[in-house]
């Protein structure tokens, strides 16, 4: 049985250097671990079976000093003739030349590399405050901000670069040969295969023959359970016995304190006026409202509201929740919520992957607590919904490649190719993906074992080639990037396009002037813009990590096809969410890395005390980011967002002025039914419905669609069309009055006609 080397922390992942007798990630003794002659998971000394797959491990102990720990080769990987390689992850395939260059960089900064982190951190920092504090509307980025925070995060790089040396901390890769997983597939299992291609074989007949029928989606479901068989491993009581092992539960109490506050803070509001309105989310609450009601329908079409830009299934989702917990307006919006409480979790897996407890922390916080996230949870809108995709379809896949699971790893291909059925964004996680495991040495030199991460992808994605043709993998890239894409014109080129985003897009998470869907300033609160910041150059300086590249990669490819490729001229707020999964691990990495700097470092000889140090700093860093986001959200905001007429109505609708009777108000706009009338009908207020009036309808003289009415709002007061009726109405009702009813911000307002006494007799 083989020796695992103790400087990886059993309790939070951590590598730390050689020798040493603390962890630098969680600041916990480190222990020496045994690894399972049958799978290859990390024992604890004092157990006696392992915790993967129940073997009896206690009769190997007296071969743990015969055993011959392997020997780091010049590329810095284990020998072949280790039992299960660790995922310590490996180098980069660097050239001899580009290695050398690369340690003797290394060594050079090694003497002034504390310097220049300390300076890196605070150029950062205040660059960041000055960016927040200069920030305005339509107002560019100060040229001063930008170069300050560019030098910070050379100077970090630099720093890290130094510090980090020519060393590889890998993690570990344990992950099943193929023979290993056939040689395990017993009469059950190949009889569940049998139905599986039954079922997709049936499948396949009625999507070819256009079917539109939701059950299909049940079918594929079965097809992806019976394919899944052959990794399912025989469960043993040992393996069973602690569904959560005791070191887990610190983090099971840290996530769910994230998901509640989470969940507590975007709920209480959902249905308030404020947000009832901002132009195009009503189609989309149509569509799933009316599957809600009548079926599910064409779950593998791809052509869905607004095109393949958001795909049936996006709203076959929203559609199911609203199903099970009731058709309104709240559900609709809550749907989000619950699907980026989901993704707490896996990024908090993630982060603790990348960097241990800290990094988890502060990922899972960032995202959390994101005042640009809050946004899109109060409107409905359905640019989240690859969140979870994204985070979880890597996160199952470094579980699986650690544990040696195929299962994981087939569970993750199934959810990443899944990914193609929501917004384009999600197709992200197979590149991550894909690109993770080839910079790996470890995991590259066993591709073959991957087939079931090959095998889940193409049962994914086999139905949806067969309603939509080629077109699934095609149409989505063309509308970006080809020249006829939308706002193509406005740009020079694709080059133009690119250099144009790259200032505007790329630094909108630390400065951004543009105020839409309830978002203003910068799309990350100030630390965790910084600490993004400082992550990014903290991945550079450690690109040997594979966490790191793994990082960058996320934030390479999400960044190309959110930021860079945006056919947008202006920041694309819609469309950007998604790199809060790399700047959100970034963040937590960084911080991870300045409290083992700072708290956590070697120095000491008290570790409780820097270990308590480094928690009361998490705590207090969480609770700012929480304080920052909440502000900017609920008050900041509101004081520079501009509304539009028909949530400003909706608004005036619900105050004091026209309290009572709905179906005694009159709404006056120049088209109340694009809009307005869908927004009033989500919001089922108490069952009635005001009166709705168009301009074209609004003659003096008319007959006034209630008698009288008890409130009247003009959407638009000033267009001079409506001012005949509107003096009708003075002329009718001689002791009424207008008031104006405006939004925080001033820059929305209706007026409303409160008629008081009856018309005066003619």
């Amino acid at each position: 049985m083989q020796k695992l080397d103790n400087s990886v922390c059993a309790s939070c992942g951590f590598a730390s250097r050689a020798g040493a007798k603390f962890c630098g990630g969680c600041g916990k003794p480190l222990i020496d671990r045994l690894l399972c002659p049958e799978c290859g998971a990390p024992i604890e000394t004092q157990n006696r079976f392992c915790s993967n797959c129940g073997s009896n491990v206690q009769t190997e102990r007296s071969e743990q000093h015969s055993s011959v720990r392997p020997e780091p080769n010049m590329g810095g990987e284990a020998t072949r003739g280790s039992v299960a390689v660790g995922l310590r992850m490996p180098q980069f395939a660097f050239s001899e030349r580009l290695r050398s260059s690369h340690d003797a960089l290394s060594r050079r900064l090694a003497p002034v590399a504390t310097l220049l982190l300390t300076l890196g951190v605070a150029l950062v920092f205040i660059a960041q405050a000055y960016l927040t504090l200069a920030s305005e509307p339509d107002r560019s980025a100060p040229s001063f901000g930008i170069f300050a925070l560019v030098t910070g995060f050379v100077l970090f790089t630099a720093g890290v670069l130094g510090r980090s040396g020519g060393n590889d901390t890998t993690d570990s890769v344990n992950i099943p040969a193929p023979r290993d997983i056939i040689g395990n597939i017993t009469h059950s299992k190949v009889a569940a295969l049998i139905f599986g291609a039954i079922m997709m074989g049936l499948l396949a007949l009625r999507l070819l023959n256009d079917s539109q029928s939701g059950w299909d989606l049940l079918l594929w479901l079965l097809v992806l359970c019976a394919f899944a068989a052959p990794f399912i491993r025989r469960p043993s009581l040992s393996s069973v016995r602690a569904a959560i092992p005791r070191e887990r539960y610190a983090d099971l109490l840290i996530v769910l304190a994230l998901v509640g506050i989470f969940v507590g803070l975007n709920t209480h509001d959902l249905t308030d006026w404020y947000y009832s309105a901002i132009g195009d989310e009503y189609a989309l609450y149509n569509f799933a409202k009316e599957m809600a009601e009548n079926g599910l329908q064409r779950p593998f079409d791809l052509d869905g509201v607004y095109g393949e830009t958001n795909p049936v299934m996006a709203s076959i989702y929203p559609a199911l929740v609203m199903w099970l917990l009731g058709i309104d307006n709240f559900t609709w919006k809550f749907s989000l919520v619950i699907s980026v409480a989901i993704t707490i979790p896996g990024i908090y897996v993630l982060g603790y992957s990348v960097a241990g407890r800290a990094c988890a922390f502060i990922s899972a916080a960032a995202l959390a607590f994101s005042h640009y996230i809050f946004a899109f949870m109060h409107i409905g809108y359905p640019n989240t919904d690859a969140l979870p995709i994204i985070v979880w379809s890597v996160a199952l896949f470094l579980m699986g490649v650690r544990r040696g699971s195929p299962l994981l790893i087939y569970a993750s291909g199934a959810l990443a190719g899944f990914g193609l059925l929501f917004n384009l964004v999600a197709r992200a996680a197979i590149a991550v993906i894909f690109l993770y495991a080839l910079s790996h040495s470890d995991i590259r030199r066993r591709l073959v074992s991957l087939w079931p991460w090959a095998l889940g992808i193409l049962l994914a994605i086999v139905p949806m080639y067969f309603v939509n043709g080629i077109e699934a993998f095609s149409g989505g890239l063309a509308k970006i990037v080809s020249p006829d894409s939308h706002h193509a014109s406005e740009y020079e080129g694709m080059l133009g396009r690119i250099l144009g985003n790259s200032v505007q897009n790329l630094l909108a998470f630390n400065y951004n002037s543009r105020t839409s869907h309830y978002v203003s300033g910068a799309l990350l609160d100030p630390i965790s813009a910084a600490l993004a910041t400082l992550g990014l150059g903290y991945s550079l300086g450690t690109v040997k990590r594979a966490s790191s590249r793994m990082l960058l990669f996320a934030f390479a490819i999400l960044a190309t096809g959110t930021a860079l490729l945006s056919p947008y001229p202006y920041v694309p707020i819609t469309r950007m969410s998604a790199m809060i999964i790399p700047l959100a691990l970034m963040s937590g990495a960084a911080a991870a890395y300045l409290l083992r700097f700072g708290f956590l470092s070697e120095r000491g000889t008290n570790q409780r005390l820097q270990a308590g140090s480094g928690v009361a700093a998490l705590a207090v860093l969480g609770a700012l980011m929480l304080m920052l986001n909440a502000r900017q959200f609920w008050y900041v905001t509101p004081l520079t967002y501009h509304h539009t007429q028909e949530a400003t109505a909706i608004g005036a609708m619900r105050s004091d002025a026209c309290a009572g009777e709905l179906n005694e108000v009159v709404m006056v706009g120049r088209s109340t039914a694009p809009l307005l009338k869908p927004a009033l009908e989500s919001y089922h207020p108490d069952g009635a419905m005001p009166q709705l009036l168009d301009h074209a309808n609004a003659d003096a003289g008319n007959p006034f669609p209630i008698v009288p009415p008890r409130c009247v709002i003009f959407l638009n007061p000033d267009d001079a069309e409506i001012q005949p009726f509107k003096q009708d109405l003075v002329n009718r009702y001689q002791s009424g009055e207008f008031r104006v009813f405006a939004i925080p911000s001033n820059k929305a307002a209706v007026e409303i006609f409160l008629p008081n006494v009856v018309p005066n007799a003619d």
